[in-house]
């Protein structure tokens, strides 16, 4: 399972965060989580902090690739306005906890 967080360099849009986050939960991320609680025997469905989601995946660069590409979609569709979304990303893998990827 792959986690990411990222953090974008505000840029007057107020809607950036809400746009990246919408194109990465479209490539498959996703931002609610569910555990279970084993004292009590259920389920609990949760929601991640704003900039992180997770993916069923293995690829830590997989997360880093998906954040340039929204990214570089958002600039495309913003070039008149000359709105850009700059940020950095992690993305770790949880099954190999020692594979970390930065960019």
């Amino acid at each position: 399972m792959l986690l990411m967080t990222y953090d974008l360099v505000q840029n007057g849009d107020n809607q950036l965060n809400t746009e990246i986050k919408k194109d990465l939960i479209q490539k498959g991320w996703r931002d609610s989580v569910s555990y279970k609680v084993k004292s009590r025997n259920y389920t609990v469905q949760d929601s991640a902090p704003s900039t992180t989601l997770w993916k069923e995946s293995d690829n830590p660069e997989e997360g880093c690739i998906d954040f340039n590409n929204v990214c570089y979609k958002y600039n495309i569709l913003h070039l008149k306005e000359r709105r850009r979304a700059i940020g950095k990303v992690i993305c770790v893998n949880f099954n190999n906890s020692d594979n970390l990827k930065l960019l």
